[in-house]
């Protein structure tokens, strides 16, 4: 899709693409294979499209943001997790505002003030210690 507006958004004055990935894109989770393998994905592509377009006028940029409650059935994960779960909480207002406002600031790579922590945890943790630790939790969660 992106690759179909590109020539339209290049004819414009300034134009912005935001995507929307997550925290979970820097750790493998079992039993949730596909989610933080299509974030990752997301990641490198708004990454590379960043990197092919900068120096035209379309600014290309990656949100990673972390829990949200979107709906009840995230809601209740979230809370069951306790307080764990609820580090980096923000609504998803409150997401899209910062995002947007980073976005226009040309930040690349957006990581949300409360997931920094998180996001220098799993840059530096090897996922052979991260990859049980979340999956555990994981386990847990789909067993209740």
């Amino acid at each position: 899709m992106i690759k179909q507006i590109l020539p339209n958004l290049q004819k414009q004055g300034e134009s912005y693409i935001l995507n929307v990935s997550s925290i979970a894109a820097f750790s493998p989770v079992a039993f949730k294979t596909a989610y933080p393998a299509s974030k990752i994905y997301v990641n490198f592509l708004a990454r590379g499209l960043y990197e092919e377009y900068k120096k035209t006028n379309v600014f290309i940029s990656v949100v990673n943001p972390g829990p949200m409650k979107t709906n009840p059935e995230v809601t209740a994960r979230i809370n069951k997790l306790g307080f764990l779960g609820k580090v980096g909480l923000l609504s998803p207002e409150r997401v899209a505002e910062i995002s947007v406002r980073q976005l226009l600031k040309r930040n690349v790579l957006i990581i949300l003030n409360r997931n920094r922590f998180s996001w220098l945890l799993l840059k530096i943790v090897p996922n052979w210690i991260m990859l049980p630790l979340f999956s555990r939790v994981v386990r847990k969660e789909l067993k209740k």
